[in-house]
């Protein structure tokens, strides 16, 4: 439940143009959003404080009971070459997303669906830090950082479905940084997926998302004398293949 795979960036999208029959959750996406446009035009795109972390997972929480779509075909016509280049990013890393996420879709789907909302039964992130703390577990902070990881994912997509529907305005050079953040966070997601035992990339996937989070995941694994041991060699080979 808390990593479902819905695509908030469209959610919030298609909110614009047929507003959600929930009036809480319309009004808590509507909130959110006049937030994060303040926060990025004011303070950047790399701003991804607790707060925003925390709105938007009660936002994932709220809106896992809606139907929902993955389809992020990339719309390449009539745009710029830093925007053709941004829906490109995002379909790939989408994709990348949806393999991570695919193999507990099925159980996740039958925990939420026909769910009433109800913010007050929700869990929050900051409850679930507050939880870690009173009794810390490896296995907790590895699912807190990829729970995290994923939210930061999702974070960059909405800010690049907002630039796509206009409802945001980055200059050329901030386009291209966000292009980094959302490569950099679907490499961090796969990584935390996969060091959770959640997740292992195909080794026939050599895509350019898939082969950096393999050499992340070999280097951790090197690092911290990990199975599936690799040498400096094989790595080297990763990168220069």
């Amino acid at each position: 439940m808390l990593l479902q795979k819905i695509a908030l960036g469209k959610i919030i999208a298609s909110s614009y143009q047929h507003p959600l029959p929930e009036v809480d959750v319309a009004d808590m996406i509507e909130q959110f959003v006049a937030l994060l446009q303040y926060r990025v035009t004011h303070k950047g795109i790399e701003d991804k404080s607790d707060s925003l972390l925390n709105e938007l997972f009660a936002i994932r929480m709220a809106v896992a009971h809606l139907p929902y779509t993955n389809d992020w075909t990339p719309d390449i016509n009539n745009n710029s070459k830093a925007k053709n280049r941004l829906e490109s990013t995002l379909a790939n890393a989408q994709e990348v997303y949806n393999q991570i996420i695919t193999p507990s879709k099925s159980s996740i789907k039958n925990t939420v669906t026909n769910t009433p909302f109800n913010k007050t039964a929700l869990p929050t992130l900051k409850g679930l830090y507050y939880l870690q703390s009173l009794q810390p577990s490896y296995q907790m902070e590895q699912y807190l950082s990829l729970l995290t990881a994923s939210l930061q994912f999702d974070l960059y997509c909405i800010i690049a479905e907002l630039v796509k529907m206009n409802e945001l305005h980055l200059s050329e050079n901030e386009t291209n940084n966000l292009i980094k953040q959302i490569k950099k966070s679907i490499v961090d997601f796969g990584v935390y997926a996969a060091l959770s035992n959640q997740w292992e990339p195909k080794h026939e996937d050599e895509t350019p998302i898939v082969r950096n989070i393999k050499i992340r995941i070999a280097a951790y694994r090197l690092d911290n004398n990990m199975g599936q041991t690799i040498t400096t060699e094989q790595i080297h080979q990763l990168i220069n293949s």
